[in-house]
């Protein structure tokens, strides 16, 4: 290869380099792979927000839900970002058009971008080290988040990832905080999912009562809210409480009371 050749290939990749860092978005390539299952795709997005929620919390932030319409918004954008990595979509709008402003009334929104990696602890990383990404992520204003990933073994970086984030005032009934471990509980009263009722059930349920209006509540999944539920009325109160005490020390002989 002549010299003029080689110094032509070499700024080729340079000025292709520079143009990928120019989008602010954080990417690898990978190697030829499988695609993932739904379930652990699933596992993917609850992991990435125990991390977002996590690093918010060690810097004094709230932390943010997870909203499944916008886990729908970020699967678009993902899928979108395997043919075209940019912030900007396929027509040229901005990537804040994918979210249905009827659905979800926002103030703010921002965008995450990763690809090449196969892992959310290895794609929180990429992030992690980018300002621009890290900014985002603790941004104090941001209230929900929805988190999407694509897989396309045709694609240059084989994984796609994308967090959208917005502030809004809205509370939405399916909004959920991402837990490290989900518990799983089909027993009436237990809340911490061990199979008893027991003064460990109790303890958790006044906790969640007492700290409902601060700034650090105890959240629920929606089982747990129904294993709570005492009064089957909708509604998690002292009242259930007191009804899980006079059942463990055996002055009730059930949990559920119907009206």
């Amino acid at each position: 290869m002549t010299t003029a050749k080689r110094f032509f290939t070499r700024m080729v990749s340079f000025i292709t380099s520079m143009a990928m860092t120019a989008l602010g978005a954080a990417y690898i390539p990978a190697q030829a792979a499988e695609a993932p299952t739904d379930e652990q795709v699933a596992e993917y997005i609850n992991e990435i927000g125990v991390l977002v929620n996590e690093a918010r919390t060690e810097a004094g932030l709230k932390p943010v839900y997870i909203l499944p319409y916008l886990n729908e918004v970020a699967e678009v954008r993902a899928e979108e970002v395997s043919v075209c990595f940019a912030h900007t979509r396929r027509n040229s709008d901005g990537f804040q058009t994918a979210i249905d402003t009827d659905i979800v009334s926002y103030g703010f929104a921002a965008e995450n971008l990763a690809g090449g990696r196969s892992t959310p602890e290895g794609t929180f990383e990429q992030w992690k080290n980018s300002s621009g990404h890290w900014a985002n992520i603790m941004n104090p204003s941001i209230t929900h988040m929805g988190i999407g990933f694509c897989f396309d073994n045709e694609a240059d970086y084989k994984y796609y990832w994308q967090q959208t984030f917005v502030s809004t005032s809205q509370e939405f009934e399916d909004q959920y905080l991402p837990a490290e471990e989900e518990i799983v509980t089909d027993t009436e009263g237990d809340l911490n999912g061990d199979g008893v009722v027991d003064t460990y059930d109790y303890i958790y349920l006044t906790d969640y009562i007492r700290k409902s209006n601060s700034d650090y509540p105890v959240y629920f999944n929606s089982e747990q809210m129904e294993a709570a539920d005492c009064f089957v009325d909708g509604l998690i109160t002292s009242a259930d409480a007191k009804v899980m005490q006079r059942y463990i020390l055996g002055e009730y002989k059930t949990l559920r009371f119907y009206f």
